[in-house]
């Protein structure tokens, strides 16, 4: 992790069908970036901007892409996140 990097809540959630490679496409273009982490039931990274405000990606599967427990859970906390926000 980026010991200069504010890691506070994050001011914008964002989502992607492809997190690594939005991480890739982000380290590409000179974006400060965490590492990729699996939670086990998704996969996010965080970043910051020019003045140091936080923001996440999190990884989003659709609701016919089932591909075992982890992405069942992943779809069921989704579902959860959207109803509590």
């Amino acid at each position: 992790m980026n010991p200069g990097m504010n890691l506070e809540t994050p001011s914008i959630l964002m989502e992607s069908a492809d997190v690594e490679a939005t991480y890739q496409a982000f380290v590409t273009n000179g974006i400060k970036a965490n590492p990729v982490m699996d939670l086990g039931f998704m996969k996010v990274f965080n970043f910051c901007d020019e003045e140091e405000n936080y923001f996440a990606v999190r990884e989003v599967i659709k609701e016919g892409d089932y591909h075992g427990k982890s992405t069942r859970n992943l779809y069921r906390h989704q579902r959860q996140w959207k109803r509590s926000g």
